[in-house]
């Protein structure tokens, strides 16, 4: 099963003076908006538009790293990092990585008690 940083839902929780009931809305938040910027990966990549895989995995990237899904994050920086120099060749199966890690991710975080975060 995938972590979830603990420590990372803490540090936002702080950053926002807010409580449980504010993290589980930023993690609705994360599980409606994270598969439309995996969409938009996909898409990119079916159109050649990597100007569009480049914003789509930085903006998946530093919303899971906040949320504390660093393994996602980390898919998502080898991405960004791949379309800004334009090495794609396994941009795809990166791609297909991150929509597994995401859905394993959001899982994962709707699963924790956070009032113990």
């Amino acid at each position: 099963m995938t972590q979830i940083d603990t420590s990372a839902l803490a540090r936002l929780r702080d950053m926002i003076g807010g409580d449980e009931e504010d993290l589980a809305e930023f993690i609705e938040d994360f599980s409606e908006i994270a598969p439309d910027l995996v969409k938009q990966m996909v898409d990119g990549i079916a159109s050649g538009d990597w100007n569009t895989v480049k914003i789509a995995s930085h903006s998946l990237k530093s919303n899971s790293k906040d949320l504390g899904a660093i393994a996602l994050s980390d898919l998502c920086a080898a991405v960004e990092n791949e379309s800004a120099q334009g090495e794609v060749d396994n941009t795809q199966e990166k791609v297909e990585q991150i929509s597994l890690e995401m859905e394993n991710a959001i899982s994962a975080m709707q699963a924790l008690d956070l009032a113990a975060v």
